[in-house]
């Protein structure tokens, strides 16, 4: 039988040939094994594997064939490789995206200050500045940044002059 060698390097085409080789001796073993356990199926008219498979009588399988099966294998196994290194970029792309935008929701905390004493005063001047910082987020239709800030300052000084109250008394 003459066989064509493929416009592969020699060496690829020598470590196809072996590995082809070595499966078509594991096909005769496996034939040869079912053949002494008499697997025989005669709906198919050939012998079996153990889980059931239908082995091929070993004169009938090519090396050439098992060659180029080896290609495709091959082949296919470094079109996987492209996906997956392509799935690992998006994924990578996606965590960068999603890092980029939590740097973007970054939150002032400035606006409390918490070395200052709590008193009335201060409170109501972190109250007003948190509104004033709300207002800009807010859609101006809604709310007013004066109207807010009133309301807190007034209500602070009712706050105030009822604790005074509650302390006279």
């Amino acid at each position: 039988m003459a066989t064509t060698q493929p416009a592969t390097t020699e060496s690829t085409y020598n470590r196809e040939r072996d590995m082809a080789l070595h499966m078509k001796k594991k096909i005769y073993e496996a034939w040869k094994k079912a053949k002494k356990e008499k697997r025989w199926d005669p709906d198919h008219e050939c012998y079996l594997d153990p889980k059931g498979n239908i082995l091929v009588v070993p004169s009938s399988v090519d090396v050439e064939t098992l060659m180029k099966s080896i290609s495709t294998v091959e082949e296919q196994i470094k079109i996987n490789d492209a996906k997956r290194a392509e799935k690992e970029r998006l994924i990578e792309e996606r965590r960068q995206e999603y890092i980029k935008s939590l740097k973007a929701k970054k939150v002032d905390k400035g606006i409390i200050d918490t070395t200052k004493e709590m008193t009335i005063e201060n409170l109501t001047k972190m109250a007003d500045q948190v509104l004033v910082a709300k207002t800009l987020e807010v859609d101006s239709k809604s709310v007013s940044s004066s109207e807010s800030s009133g309301k807190v300052s007034s209500s602070g000084s009712d706050n105030e002059s009822s604790k005074t109250d509650c302390a006279n008394t």
